[in-house]
């Protein structure tokens, strides 16, 4: 499949990973990232700064009960909830990908595949 963009380039070698492809330790680590992520959304929920103003602005918008807001039962349409959850993951301000990305570019150059763009940039070391 030849991609047309960065875009596609990352579609495609989404589609093509297998699970079994994947080292045990970057299974860890993105189990490890969701539950960090989780955490972080629903202890946010009550500390995270602008959260409560966040989550109530997307319910006021209303829409059909599609997705629900983490740490609540409130459904709303899912580009409210995706709006809110994303405010409550980021709200803390912790960063899991700090060790994880030295795991990446490990297991990039074990398989000596060729990451799309997106993936593969990186800031240089300071």
């Amino acid at each position: 499949m030849k991609a047309g963009n960065d875009t596609e380039a990352l579609a495609a070698f989404a589609a093509m990973l297998r699970f079994d492809d994947l080292p045990s330790d970057a299974v860890m680590t993105i189990k490890r990232m969701v539950l960090d992520s989780l955490g972080t959304a629903l202890a946010a929920t009550t500390l995270g700064d602008g959260c409560a103003e966040s989550m109530a602005v997307m319910e006021r918008l209303g829409g059909p009960p599609e997705a629900t807001i983490l740490g609540t039962k409130t459904k709303i349409a899912a580009t409210g909830a995706a709006f809110a959850n994303g405010a409550l993951v980021h709200a803390l301000n912790y960063d899991p990908m700090a060790r994880a990305s030295a795991m990446w570019e490990s297991f990039a150059w074990r398989r000596r595949w060729r990451w799309p763009r997106p993936l593969a940039a990186r800031p240089a070391a300071t």
